[in-house]
Formats: C-alpha cells, structure tokens, sequence
C-alpha cells in the first residue's frame, strides 16, 4: 500500500533530540536551505507542511516562520504565521546582522593590511553573505558601509588582488572596462593568446553560480525533478539563464 504524504513526511524528520529541540529535515533541501517533500507530482515546503499537518491550513496572506535559526527545523513549536510584512522585517534583521558582521570586521585597518572574510568564499575566492536568495559579496558590502552607495554600473576592484580582502583602504570603484584594465595589469587576462586564463563560469565576477550548482541545475531538469522555471526560483536566475545553461549555450566547459 503506497504510504500516506503524512507517513512520507515524518519518517524524513530526526527527532532525536528531544520535543524542545530542533527537529531536522533529513530529506531534499533547495538552495535557499529550506526543506522541501513532493507527492503526487506536487512539492511542499517542509516546514510549511509540518504547520499544515499539526495545526491547520495556512490562511492566505500569512507566512510561516521560524523561532529558531534554522531553515530546516520542522519542530511545530518553533513554527508560528505571520504576515507578509513581518517576514520581511525578520529578513531584513537577518540582513543588518550580517552587515553587523562585516562593519565589526572592517573596523580593524590597522597597518594597512588585508582583512581577510574568514567565513564562507566562493570558489572564486570572494567572501559572501546571503539572504533572500541572494549572494552579496562581502568586499562590496564593506564598500557601502564605509562610503554609500555603490553607483549603477560600477564594479569595486581591489588594489590587493585579493578577493576575500574586505579593507575598505585597498578597495577602489571602477567600471567594467577598468576591470578588465586591473585584470590585464595583474596579469589575469590575456585570453587570446592564454584562453586558459578566461574569466569563465565562476570565476566571472558577474557569476551568480558555481560549478557544482551547475552541474546540479543539468541533473534536476534531465531527470525532470523540477520544471525549468522552479529551478529558476530556486537558483534566483532567470528562466532564459536555466535554458542556456541546460542546453549548454553557458557554462559550456563543464
């Protein structure tokens, strides 16, 4: 007999930790590290689920949000609604204490030497903080919370050429054709005459992916666990970028 979404649900849930504690989901997580169940050609956030089956149905408008910290904790007493409006506060608290974090590093310029994000870098070597489903490098983070605002079309280059520094002393605003220009200076261009050297896949300073998601990205829609568009939302790309990239019109040296 096939086993009910409810049987399904739970036997992905470790709740070994006590009624109090966190209860983890142990079964498929999206990108934005939250849970996620399909049954019956249909997905269901994990936590959203577990309010469903303990309490009621969700009431249009209301979110369901977390009292601990963590995306997959499914335990129905660290769940409460809210609306809209108030999820958006609590993303935006998660926010400022994630700047919180840059500033109290970047108050540290003694000696003019690179301060370095000693947290999560992407593989192409650059510190970077997420929320929402976006990635925000921490050099430019540190950037705007020591000058403002960082104009439209401008890149922030480092005068160290070290992407995890986030000194604002060694940092500098330039445009794309000023980039190109401190890459060549630093001898990381020529990709004419060295094409090994391109600026390809992650390591384009415009790359919102990497390898591995990548490669990810190709699984799901080959083995059709999700449409082109929900991987989109799940990636924050846009659909036209999913279908190149599956098709292989991006990314094609993986």
């Amino acid at each position: 007999m096939k086993k009910t979404l409810e049987q399904r649900f739970w036997e992905k849930v470790n709740r070994s930790g006590g009624e109090e504690s966190c209860w983890l989901w142990k079964g498929h997580v999206l990108k934005t590290g939250y849970g996620q169940i399909g049954y019956n050609d249909k997905r269901y956030r994990a936590h959203r689920l577990a309010y469903v089956l303990t309490y009621s149905r969700i009431p249009y408008g209301l979110d369901v949000l977390h009292k601990c910290k963590s995306k997959l904790c499914i335990n129905p007493k660290h769940l409460f609604i809210a609306s809209r409006k108030e999820n958006v506060h609590k993303w935006l608290s998660q926010r400022n204490t994630a700047i919180k974090l840059v500033r109290s590093l970047v108050k540290d310029q003694r000696n003019n030497e690179c301060i370095e994000w000693p947290w999560y870098c992407a593989n192409s070597g650059y510190g970077q903080i997420s929320w929402r489903n976006q990635r925000v490098r921490t050099h430019r983070v540190a950037w705007e919370i020591t000058f403002g605002p960082i104009p439209k079309g401008l890149h922030v280059l480092h005068h160290c050429d070290n992407p995890p520094c986030i000194n604002p002393r060694h940092l500098f605003l330039g445009t794309n054709a000023d980039n190109m220009a401190d890459m060549k200076a630093k001898g990381r261009s020529g990709m004419r005459n060295h094409p090994e050297r391109a600026a390809r896949g992650e390591r384009h300073g415009m790359a919102k992916l990497d390898e591995s998601e990548v490669k990810d990205i190709r699984t799901y829609h080959h083995t059709k666990i999700y449409t082109q568009a929900e991987l989109a939302d799940v990636y924050g790309v846009s659909d036209s970028t999913i279908g190149r990239i599956v098709h292989k019109k991006a990314w094609r040296h993986i």
